[in-house]
């Protein structure tokens, strides 16, 4: 996921728009040091958002139980928790955060949130 020591954030939502992906990217490009890319995924049907978000998280195996479950690699992908330890289990030095946990950081708590994390 990492080249060459380089930090990389990955938005994972399954209903952001390209265009208001653009409008973000070119945002953030404005607005802070470094560089951003912006890349796509081709969605999942259904396209709710239980598959959307599973279908964009790394993996080797995905199964769907008979209770509508869906399970990465062993684990289940519901809650940010859980997807954390999936991209964990792909790439060293993570964190995964909700949007709405990041809404109130101040800068010292992105600071620590975020010091050291690679992906």
């Amino acid at each position: 996921f990492t080249r060459n020591n380089e930090r990389v954030f990955v938005i994972i939502s399954d209903a952001l728009r390209y265009e208001a992906a653009k409008e973000l990217l070119n945002l953030i490009n404005k607005e802070v040091r470094g560089m951003a890319e912006i890349g796509f995924m081709q969605g999942v049907v259904p396209s709710t958002t239980k598959y959307g978000m599973a279908s964009l998280l790394p993996r080797k195996e995905l199964v769907v139980n008979d209770k509508s479950d869906i399970i990465i690699d062993g684990i289940s992908t519901q809650g940010t928790a859980n997807r954390g330890k999936i991209i964990a289990n792909y790439s060293d030095n993570t964190q995964a955060i909700s949007f709405s946990d990041m809404v109130d950081m101040r800068r010292a708590d992105y600071k620590e949130a975020f010091e050291g994390k690679k992906l």
